[in-house]
């Protein structure tokens, strides 16, 4: 795959190889351009997040042509990128109840979950067409719950406040009107009763202050005023509004009572008595055995795997569901007979395929649970290896339903709930990267991007991170992922060491990035191109660069090893200005090296770099014009900035740039493995640009 990019930040040309099918590493120093490949391919199908990139340098109108705006043409149809960035990382990790968002979509639910939760739903459907095509059993259940919120909230199963209490347990006022209010009977017994006696007792404030009939403004007589006050006090619309509505219950459930209950009821329905203590109590019978059929009805219909997972016997679980009207006699009328053994039918069919159904749920059940270890042992081994205190753990939500992954404190085994605050900067990295994997591999993506993802750990939990990503099955391993890094660690471990390189299959590839004002280039790195110093130092001592370099690589060498001999001695005096005649250092202080040492320490130089003459070597080295001039013929940035520092010794006022160049001339801070830099451009151009204009400054105030 090959991925060319134009304009894009401080990238104006590059071209990115990718091997398909594994590992490619992208080693670069800072700078370089690396979160901007990144961007590039991510913002590759969008013109206008593409146009976030154009470099600054094009932003005026005189660049307003398409020939400046950010470009990406990639080889290969990606048509999903997973991306690693601290961009990423908000969106969906470290949230206050799950570690990984959709945690159960990403870890549990996969391709094999749904195949099993399609064979057991299938088994347990009958039930659920039961009541598709019986759509009168969801009415029945609105129905049923109607009549049991009738009795109210109580503890003893009745209450007065409730809508039976308010509109039936005084008697029924609306078959029963009392006779001194005989005359409003047809709009007491109306249809709109509750209406009309809303719009009478509004009127009935206005005969206090005017001697007139609200309603028909005709004078009033006490006795008529008196009679008009009756008919609120009587029938309250709320009140007749709640008799009338159980009534209609009554009415709706009136075939699933047995025909002795439907007398009793129509009897209190009609009744100008108040209930009397056994009525209720009756009542409260009917309202129980109603509240049994309406829970086994609503349970039957969300039968589930979820109700079913953890129950060891799903044949007894099933049974279980059955309704047996014989045992609740007061609705075991041949009209509820006829309805419920529609449903004890598909609960009996369930029943003869319950074998099938039990072994499909302990195979899910099993899946789940070797899901939930593999993870465990994954990431806890994980943790473990790279010296975290915490562990993961999977469990179950509370409605047992789906699962969430929350972190454990090893020390005393309680959830980490405000995980943000607890774990440092690289733990919350270390657990982002691994459940990154797991998210990114969830969505079978053509391309993964891990934009310089460990350089902020050690190297042993460096390496741990990059086994957990790359190492056996359910990992990165074999999946196209292109890794953008400066940390040179990786380079070492998966290209260099052929122990552990081989573990890796197939094997990772690695290239090294350099950008020149704008031209970005990758370069091969083979396992032959990593060196130790000792190699590299040899390697350039018998090169034909300029024996000044030489010398310099032949004194970090012995610097190296700690060799203070007189030949490290005699080379660092090279180096040092008004050192003509050199000095020896010693702990009590420094006096003039002898003929005789000057000579010994040359013949050992001499051994290494042929002609070495310390009078001759020194005065080159302190020609100013000479260095110059070998500055600037140096092909290799590094061999430049170590001339630099002998041109400009002790005169490099910036203490930052001063600190990079001392560190190339001696040996602070070197890794063991490196690449050889004067092939690989490891030194930043900003450097060398800062050593280019003092040079310059240089040569025209001294030698101009």
């Amino acid at each position: 795959m090959e991925i060319a990019i134009k304009n894009c930040n401080n990238i104006n040309n590059a071209l990115i190889n990718i091997q398909e099918g594994r590992l490619n590493i992208k080693y670069a120093i800072n700078g370089t351009g690396k979160s901007s490949i990144s961007k590039a391919i991510d913002f590759s199908k969008s013109e206008e997040q593409l146009k976030s990139l154009k470099p600054y340098k094009y932003l005026s109108d005189d660049f307003n042509t398409q020939e400046y705006n950010p470009k990406v043409d990639i080889s290969s149809e990606l048509t999903k990128i997973s991306i690693f960035n601290e961009e990423t990382l908000e969106q969906y990790t470290f949230l206050p109840n799950d570690l990984l968002a959709n945690s159960f979509e990403i870890l549990i639910k996969t391709e094999d979950y749904e195949r099993r939760m399609q064979t057991i739903q299938g088994l347990i459907q009958d039930i659920q067409n039961t009541f598709r095509e019986n759509p009168d059993f969801d009415q029945l259940i609105s129905e049923l719950t109607t009549f049991i919120s009738g009795f109210g909230t109580t503890q003893n199963g009745y209450s007065k406040t409730g809508s039976i209490g308010k509109g039936l347990a005084k008697g029924n006022k609306i078959v029963h009107v009392p006779t001194e209010l005989a005359e409003y009977t047809p709009f007491i017994q109306s249809q709109n009763n509750a209406t009309w006696l809303t719009w009478q007792s509004k009127g009935i404030q206005f005969m206090e202050t005017i001697d007139k009939c609200p309603y028909c403004a005709e004078g009033l007589i006490e006795e008529k005023k008196t009679k008009i006050k009756k008919v609120a006090d009587e029938y309250d619309s709320k009140y007749v509004a709640e008799l009338q509505k159980m009534i209609g219950v009554f009415q709706i459930l009136r075939n699933y009572f047995t025909e002795s209950v439907k007398e009793v009821i129509d009897r209190l329905a009609s009744s100008s008595l108040a209930f009397a203590a056994e009525e209720i109590n009756f009542l409260k019978e009917i309202k129980n055995q109603v509240s049994v059929l309406n829970i086994k009805l609503i349970e039957i219909k969300s039968l589930n795997f979820a109700t079913l997972k953890d129950v060891d016997a799903v044949m007894t679980t099933i049974q279980g569901k059955k309704i047996d009207l014989n045992m609740l006699s007061h609705i075991n009328s041949s009209y509820t007979n006829e309805r419920i053994a529609l449903v004890n039918s598909a609960l009996d069919n369930i029943l003869v395929q319950a074998g099938k159904l039990q072994g499909e749920i302990n195979q899910q059940k099993s899946y789940i649970r070797k899901t939930i270890e593999k993870y465990h042992k994954e990431i806890n081994g994980f943790l473990e290896s790279a010296g975290y205190n915490y562990q993961v753990l999977i469990e179950e939500n509370q409605d047992n339903s789906t699962y969430r992954m929350v972190l454990i404190s090893k020390e005393n085994l309680e959830h980490v709930n405000d995980v943000k605050l607890r774990l440092s900067y690289g733990e919350k990295n270390a657990f982002a990267l691994v459940l990154f994997m797991y998210k990114a591999l969830s969505e079978k993506p053509d391309l993964v991007i891990l934009d310089d993802p460990i350089s902020s750990f050690d190297k042993n939990k460096k390496y741990a991170i990059m086994e957990m990503l790359f190492q056996g099955t359910g990992t990165f391993q074999g999946k196209t992922v292109l890794m953008l890094t400066h940390d040179f660690d990786p380079i070492i471990d998966l290209i260099h060491t052929s122990s552990i390189r081989c573990r890796f299959n197939p094997v990772p590839v690695a290239t090294f990035l350099c950008n020149r004002e704008g031209e970005l280039e990758e370069k091969e790195i083979s396992p032959s191109d990593i060196h130790s110093f000792f190699e590299i130092a040899n390697d350039n001592i018998s090169s034909d660069i300029d024996e000044i370099n030489k010398l310099i690589y032949l004194r970090r060498r012995l610097e190296a090893v700690g060799d203070k001999s007189l030949a490290w001695q005699l080379l660092s005096n090279v180096f040092h200005p008004g050192r003509e005649n050199p000095i020896l250092q010693l702990e009590s202080g420094e006096r003039p090296m002898t003929e005789i040492e000057i000579t010994e320490a040359s013949n050992v130089i001499s051994e290494e770099i042929n002609g070495f003459e310390y009078d001759r070597v020194y005065q080159r080295a302190h020609n100013l014009e000479e260095m110059i001039l070998l500055y600037k013929s140096a092909l290799s940035n590094y061999e430049k900035i170590q001339l630099y520092r002998i041109i400009q010794h002790g005169r490099i006022a910036d203490t930052i740039i001063k600190k990079f160049i001392d560190e190339a001339y001696h040996i602070e801070n070197d890794s063991l493995f490196q690449l050889n830099p004067t092939e690989y451009s490891t030194v930043p151009e900003y450097i060398i640009k800062l050593c280019n204009s003092e040079i310059e400054d240089l040569e025209k105030h001294n030698l101009g």
